[in-house]
């Protein structure tokens, strides 16, 4: 999964609007699968496996970490 790519990229790749993203990435939004879909194919990662990250990412919230996260987390492959 690429990490780096700037929402205008992953825009180029996905088709979903820089702003739809941006509100994914601020949690002001619920995404619809489609949408999902398409970002996790211009990611490059099994749509199962971004389900789980972000299963593990929720349960990091739930236990108090911040969001949106910042640094590399191992155990989710988000960033924290």
């Amino acid at each position: 999964m690429r990490g780096d790519m700037t929402q205008k990229q992953l825009h180029s790749l996905s088709g979903v609007s820089p702003n739809y993203i941006g509100g994914i990435e601020r949690a002001e939004r619920k995404p619809a699968v489609v949408a999902i879909a398409k970002l996790a194919a211009a990611l490059d990662i099994a749509l199962s496996e971004l389900m789980r990250r972000a299963e593990v990412e929720m349960e990091r919230r739930k236990a108090g970490a911040k969001w949106p996260a910042r640094r590399s987390d191992d155990a989710s492959g988000f960033l924290s």
